[in-house]
């Protein structure tokens, strides 16, 4: 049953990418598919190689000239996980789960208000597009805890401005992604980012959590900082740079406590891309990027302890093959590190991305 209804993803989406006819913007689907082959790094790793598939299916219905509506699903098919501790395996699908729903009312072009569960406005390498990555994937910190506790997703509300070279998204939600929780304080989200130069577009955000007081439990709150840095430009001819930097400060998430000290994590990102653009066979372009991450987790310790190393980095490394603007093919390594006793380990992954 699961395989009829990944074929007929596939088949929609496949569908719609080639332009199906009667669509109308009311019911406009959009979104990508990638279909990847990997070489796990990891000893002992099992399965050694395999195919995987993930889909990102969006709808965006336009109600009138001012209400719009988002929702957005995913499949995967043939992901697993793999527990460090146990050594086990455990399978990681899931078809049409929904990830975004919410609602737009558009005030004027500069000025929006979203309501529902969407995306939180901090983390630039969880923000951007996914399908415009030059890596299979996003950053190590998009998908670790440290990272959401302060960004992901949640449900709430959020209002967005764009002046022209300064964009401000400003979001109130539960603090607890999908659920309300009264144990937790609500989420204070915000993020300005501004464009003094074409090729140069650079931001900060804050996330604000915490927990009032409780029982057996005092309060607090911790504050997630996050600096970044994207941007391209031409070099010369048909050849362009691209580039982005993103610092995190991801603070511990408690309360004090007598003779223990709290320390905060951070996660550094920097990625380089260059891009060669020109008809070569079926080629249109050639892009070659390369991204480096540092994370290190936030801790508490007793006084005066040494700081725990727990850090991990990673290197990735792809070429993008691009056949027009909605396909690419991507070749790619990933190789990981830790501080911690564990040995490092490399993926090779060949992967194709279409875009419809």
């Amino acid at each position: 049953m699961k395989r009829t209804i990944i074929a007929a993803v596939l088949m929609i989406t496949s569908a719609f990418s080639m332009g199906m006819p009667g669509s109308t913007d009311l019911l406009e689907i959009r979104g990508f598919n990638q279909v990847r082959f990997t070489m796990w790094g990891r000893e002992g790793s099992d399965p050694a190689s395999g195919f995987d598939l993930y889909n990102q299916m969006r709808f965006d219905p336009r109600v009138t000239g001012i209400f719009s509506a988002h929702l957005m699903f995913e499949t995967r098919y043939g992901f697993f996980t793999y527990d460090t501790l146990t050594s086990a395996t455990y399978d990681d699908d899931f078809t049409f789960r929904l990830r975004d729903a919410f609602l737009t009312m558009e005030f004027a072009p500069e000025l929006v208000l979203t309501g529902g569960r969407f995306r939180l406005p901090f983390g630039y390498s969880f923000y951007r597009e996914g399908s415009r990555i030059p890596f299979y994937g996003r950053t190590m910190a998009s998908g670790d805890e440290e990272f959401l506790a302060f960004g992901g997703y949640d449900v709430g509300a959020m209002l967005s401005t764009d002046f022209g070279p300064i964009v401000i998204n400003l979001a109130y939600t539960n603090g607890t992604d999908s659920h309300a929780d009264t144990t937790v304080k609500k989420q204070f989200t915000a993020d300005i980012g501004a464009v003094p130069v074409p090729w140069a577009r650079l931001g900060a955000a804050v996330a604000i959590v915490g927990q009032p007081e409780l029982e057996d439990q005092d309060s607090w709150s911790a504050t997630g900082l996050d600096f970044y840095v994207y941007g391209e430009r031409p070099v010369f001819g048909r050849l362009s740079a691209g580039y982005a930097a993103e610092y995190m400060i991801l603070p511990w998430r408690g309360p004090a406590v007598d003779n223990m000290e709290n320390g905060s994590g951070s996660d550094l990102a920097i990625t380089l891309s260059g891009k060669y653009t020109d008809q070569i066979g079926i080629l249109s372009a050639v892009e070659p990027a390369v991204r480096f991450e540092v994370l290190t987790p936030a801790y508490q310790i007793q006084a005066g302890a040494s700081k725990p190393e727990e850090g991990r980095s990673s290197l990735d490394v792809c070429l993008n093959l691009h056949s027009g603007d909605e396909n690419v093919i991507q070749i790619g390594t990933t190789s990981f590190g830790f501080q911690q006793d564990i040995d490092g380990y490399t993926n090779v992954y060949i992967n194709w991305r279409m875009v419809f």
